[in-house]
């Protein structure tokens, strides 16, 4: 949680020009933790923070199937993504080389070619395929 907290600090002080003190930071990330308890009150119960997560959760997020995380480049889904698969025994699928492997392209080189809606799209039929495996 705190990752996310300091990725949106930084982004605020990048596009906006803010600034945060330490304790500041501290006290979102405290803030988050709490929110996230009160929300998802199963994820709660971990051994230690961020290394191990409970059995019984762990087996059900496993069931569940495939994990699809999403957001901004660069906004660490692929460093999330591998320490989650990792953590839950499971196989880890990056998109963009996903995509770079089918399409023979860079993801660069993808945008130039074609507009950014139709990339999406292409990438979300293709999340479809990525998941079968």
């Amino acid at each position: 949680m705190g990752m996310l907290v300091c990725q949106a600090v930084a982004a605020h002080e990048l596009w906006y020009g803010a600034s945060f003190k330490d304790s500041d930071i501290e006290q979102l990330i405290c803030d988050a933790e709490r929110k996230r308890a009160r929300l998802f009150p199963r994820i709660t119960n971990r051994k230690k923070r961020g290394t191990e997560m409970d059995k019984k959760v762990k087996g059900e997020i496993i069931k569940s199937g495939n994990i699809v995380l999403s957001g901004f480049m660069g906004s660490g889904k692929t460093t999330v993504g591998r320490r989650l698969a990792a953590a839950l025994d499971m196989q880890f699928v990056d998109m963009d080389l996903y995509i770079e492997k089918k399409t023979g392209m860079t993801v660069k080189g993808a945008f130039r070619r074609i507009r950014r809606a139709a990339f999406s799209r292409a990438r979300d039929r293709d999340r479809k395929g990525a998941c079968a495996k």
